[in-house]
Formats: structure tokens, C-alpha cells, sequence
């Protein structure tokens, strides 16, 4: 079995944001996946302000007594930044209509806090 088959959604470093692509292999079975495509610089970017972000928690760490982070407390957090860049971003490039940015952009980081409060509360 191929490998595109295995993995239906692939990443690219392209100029272009969305591609399809059909693909028949020998067993002839076809299949067909999208590229989500985003620049380096938007990844770098995300990957960037999600590690200045946990200055924050860093800082309550070292002068707030209470603040019991450990380190897999900092993965999660950072882990759960990037997708959320990643999500937004991939939603903004997605999306033509201002509006529907707007509202999609509302959505996405309503459920991201959601999701953090809900994480946070047990």
C-alpha cells in the first residue's frame, strides 16, 4: 500500500494555498489528497510567538507562589499554541470573505479557550 494512501493530507511549502491532487496506482486504486499549504515564514512565525508566549508562565514559575508548572505542563502548552496558530492560520488562508474570516478567526479561538479552560478547571 502507497503511502499517499496511508496519509491523505500532506504538507507543502508552497506559494499557492490550496492544491489537489489525483494519483492512480498500480493496484489501481486512486487516490486523492490536499495540500495544506503554508510559508515557512508563517510557520516560524507561530513556532516563534508560541515559545515568547510561555515567557508568561515561565515568569509566574519562577514569582508566584502557587504556580505549579511542570515541565510537561510547558510541552502541552506550547504544543497547544502551535496548532492554534496553525489552525487560525490555516483558516485565514482558507477563507477569501472578510467577514468569514472574521467570524471563522471568532470561532476557532473561542474553542481553543474553551478547551484551555476546560483543561485548566479538571
Amino acid at each position: 500500500m502507497s503511502e499517499e494512501l496511508l496519509f491523505p493530507v500532506q504538507l507543502s511549502f508552497k506559494k499557492s494555498l490550496w492544491g489537489k491532487g489525483i494519483e492512480k496506482h498500480e493496484s489501481g486504486l486512486v487516490s486523492s489528497w490536499y495540500y495544506i499549504n503554508m510559508e515557512k515564514e508563517q510557520i516560524i512565525r507561530i513556532v516563534g510567538w508560541s515559545t515568547v508566549v510561555l515567557v508568561i508562565p515561565i515568569l509566574g514559575q519562577l514569582f508566584v507562589d502557587g504556580w505549579n508548572w511542570g515541565v510537561g505542563d510547558f510541552v502541552f502548552a506550547w504544543v497547544f499554541f502551535n496548532v492554534l496558530g496553525i489552525t487560525y492560520t490555516f483558516v485565514n488562508n482558507k477563507i477569501t470573505h472578510r467577514g468569514g474570516r472574521i467570524a471563522a478567526s471568532i470561532i476557532v479561538v473561542a474553542i481553543f479557550v474553551f478547551v484551555w479552560v476546560l483543561l485548566a478547571t479538571g
